[in-house]
């Protein structure tokens, strides 16, 4: 596995999908959420990019952007989905909390106690619950009538599972890149 090329593969993927999502919206205003997801997929792009300006932008700046992207994403397919159902919109103080948390956190991992471990940690936690939270919202309605709705909270709670768990796949703290996949990369641009 080439971790640079699957960084790049994630930005090409993510700006389409945004460009895409950005079409949509603009013809079909009407649909609930849409204009959410395309912001979600934004700052996916801008998840990624900041993984690939990482050598050019100091470590405490790429790791805010980094962490502050990824979560803002997954609260934004949050947002969207329940705007897709017809649920009232959250407030936005609890998620704004928790999202600053997890990146004062990243900056107390960086700058205070170096820890790439922990970086990585808190980079699925908050996208984790999120994601988890979307495939809850989007799990409702008869499934034969609305499988597509099922096929896409299937996704979100495979994605919101892989992130909460994918620091075991890794194993951390006895150092990076001595576990079945080479977690060097992402941690350190986590």
């Amino acid at each position: 596995m080439h971790s640079p090329t699957l960084v790049i593969l994630s930005s090409i993927l993510a700006a389409l999908v945004t460009s895409v999502l950005l079409v949509m919206w603009h013809f079909n205003r009407g649909i609930p959420g849409l204009r959410l997801w395309m912001l979600s997929f934004l700052c996916a792009f801008v998840f990624s990019a900041s993984l690939l300006l990482r050598e050019r932008l100091p470590e405490v700046v790429s790791v805010v952007i980094s962490q502050g992207a990824v979560s803002l994403a997954a609260y934004l397919c949050l947002l969207g989905s329940r705007a897709y159902m017809g649920r009232r919109a959250l407030p936005h103080t609890y998620a704004g909390l928790a999202i600053g948390a997890l990146v004062l956190g990243a900056i107390y991992f960086t700058v205070v106690q170096p820890h790439l471990g922990m970086r990585f940690v808190l980079a699925g936690l908050g996208a984790g619950v999120f994601f988890l939270l979307t495939a809850r919202t989007m799990a409702q309605g008869d499934v034969r009538l609305v499988p597509a709705r099922y096929l896409f909270a299937v996704a979100a709670l495979a994605h919101g599972l892989f992130l909460l768990l994918r620091p075991l796949l890794f194993r951390l703290g006895t150092g990076l890149g001595e576990g079945p996949l080479d977690a060097t990369l992402v941690a350190r641009l986590s």
